[in-house]
């Protein structure tokens, strides 16, 4: 695993570190696992509040940073740590967990940067997907080369991610479909043929 990620022995959770731009930490995220290895979404944090039972818990300044994994480039950028963790297991690039919306990416990201937006396929007009597309604008705006990504060919619509497409296919799966989204990937229109030919 990148240094970014520990294991918490007392809570039984992974721990993701969050760093800023010059590399402090500057928060901490808990993902509670179950003895079997699946997120805990039963876990109570607080035994003072019995009833906020939630896999997650955030510690410090979540907003002011990211969970960074260290790899090549393009940049991937992704919203939770199990997502940019399967993005980085698949295909050792660069990759950074946002830990919720995505459209804090460009404050973070400093000079003109080759990004892959890897989005969740969230349902139309959900305001998920509306943070992703306004993410991509802002980070284009900004002078990035800034490409959207999404994990199935046939959209779910249901907020399912890249770490389910791993999990239905396997690492190779999210590999493959990353690839047609890279800046040297073949487009549309260079694949295309006249119709006299195709006939």
């Amino acid at each position: 695993f990148p240094d970014a990620v520990r294991w918490h022995d007392k809570h039984q959770a992974v721990i993701v570190a969050v760093t800023d731009n010059a590399g402090e930490v500057v928060g901490v995220q808990l993902i509670a696992v179950t003895p079997e290895g699946c997120q805990d979404k039963e876990r109570v944090w607080n035994p003072k509040e019995p009833d906020n039972k939630r896999a997650k818990r955030s510690v410090g300044l979540i907003g002011a940073g990211a969970v960074r994994f260290p790899g090549s480039k393009p940049l991937l950028i992704a919203e939770g740590p199990e997502t940019a963790l399967t993005l980085w297991a698949a295909t050792g690039r660069e990759t950074w967990a946002m830990l919720g919306g995505l459209r804090r990416a460009a404050d973070l990201i400093e000079g003109e940067r080759s990004v892959i937006l890897c989005r969740d396929d969230d349902r139309r007009g959900s305001n998920a997907l509306k943070g992703a597309k306004a993410a991509f604008s802002d980070l284009n705006a900004k002078g990035c080369n800034a490409t959207e990504a999404w994990p199935f060919s046939i959209a779910h619509a249901d907020g399912s991610d890249w770490n389910d497409l791993a999990q239905e296919s396997g690492l190779d799966a999210v590999r493959d479909r990353l690839a047609l989204f890279r800046d040297d990937a073949p487009k549309l229109a260079e694949l295309s043929i006249p119709v006299e030919e195709a006939r």
